[in-house]
């Protein structure tokens, strides 16, 4: 439950008292470090804080260069997505491919048109996939080494960048005003596609949510789709990411 307390309310209590009326509404307590006194004139920025933040604002106005320049997809591609994606993801264990020529493989495509023939195979733009350690890379060859050669791939591509990093988040980029209705077919094919794999190699369906993001120039957009029970594959969020670069 999330109670609004007026600031007010809060002016003449003490730390323990404030700690103390909080812990009855909040998960999260409150620690020590929150009451301390800071000074934003002395606050001193690291080295990498700065960095990023210089990169950012370089970012931002190649966005803003490409939409006045009018560039093309592969302009803003290279100028703004893949650098953002450089800062975003420049530690950990995530990363990220450029996989605009990768193809879903036949046997994993949904829907089908009446006649029983696949959609044609919709691409994405790019992933966000995981970068696997060397015991976590051996287990996956182990999951994929009984299944005939043609799938042994964990993912619904064979697509050398992302064979055998299993992908977390899908992307599919447009134009400003290219209009988000082709985003989401693209979309709602690679993800479910996708899902066919993941039950394929669990021999069940699997219960995840997987992230979405649709980007049409400045406007990045977040999407969790699940499956029903009834395998129906559904998105039950579509809220801004929180990234503009206008």
């Amino acid at each position: 439950m999330l109670v609004r307390v007026p600031h007010k309310d809060f002016a003449n209590l003490s730390q323990h008292e404030i700690q103390s009326y909080s812990s009855q509404y909040e998960i999260r307590k409150l620690r020590d470090i929150y009451f301390e006194a800071r000074s934003e004139a002395t606050t001193i920025h690291s080295r990498e804080e700065l960095d990023v933040w210089q990169r950012v604002t370089s970012i931002r106005e190649a966005a803003q260069k490409c939409n006045e320049d009018g560039d093309f997809e592969s302009g803003w591609g290279e100028m703004v997505y893949s650098e953002l994606f450089k800062v975003a993801l420049r530690t950990g264990h995530v990363g990220w491919k450029n996989i605009t020529p990768a193809r879903i493989e036949p046997k994993w495509l949904c829907p089908k048109h009446l006649s029983g023939k696949p959609l044609g195979s919709k691409m994405v733009d790019y992933a966000m996939c995981l970068i696997p350690d060397d015991d976590t890379h051996r287990s996956i060859l182990q999951l994929l080494r009984h299944l005939p050669e043609m799938d042994q791939n964990i993912n619904q591509t064979r697509a050398a960048p992302v064979r055998y990093r299993p992908i977390t988040v899908n992307v599919e980029v447009k134009l400003p005003g290219a209009g988000r209705n082709e985003t989401m077919v693209q979309l709602s094919i690679w993800v479910a596609a996708q899902f066919n794999k993941l039950n394929a190699l669990s021999g069940k369906r699997v219960s995840i949510g997987i992230p979405l993001v649709s980007v049409e120039g400045h406007d990045w957009r977040i999407y969790i789709a699940y499956q029903k029970e009834n395998d129906d594959i559904v998105s039950n969020i579509n809220s801004p990411c929180g990234i503009c670069l206008r």
